[in-house]
């Protein structure tokens, strides 16, 4: 089925939808990152300030939380940068709607 000629492309309002469904999964990688943020902080092999667990198994586990936070830490920045992405894409299909057909 061939489209008409005078066919111009989504209509604005379907460009200003698809923007405000950006914002929104925007919003929700913010989310996400804040939740990522400090998420395995409070796991450690201390107390008080004191190590109460030591020796070559708790080293081994502070090693790997090592990994798990800076692995944590590198998904919250994906987060952030799918955010920023999604607010991008949405800015330029706000900018579209602007010229689109009502």
């Amino acid at each position: 089925m061939a489209l008409p000629h005078d066919d111009q492309g989504p209509s604005r309002a379907a460009l200003l939808r698809q923007a405000e469904d950006k914002e929104r999964l925007a919003t929700r990688f913010d989310g996400w990152a804040k939740d990522l943020d400090g998420l395995l902080a409070p796991v450690t092999v201390t107390s008080g300030g004191r190590d109460v667990w030591t020796g070559p198994a708790a080293d081994r586990f502070s090693g790997g939380m090592r990994e798990r936070r800076a692995e944590t830490a590198a998904l919250a920045g994906d987060c952030r940068t799918a955010a920023a992405n999604l607010r991008g894409s949405a800015a330029r299909l706000r900018e579209d709607a602007k010229k689109a057909p009502a």
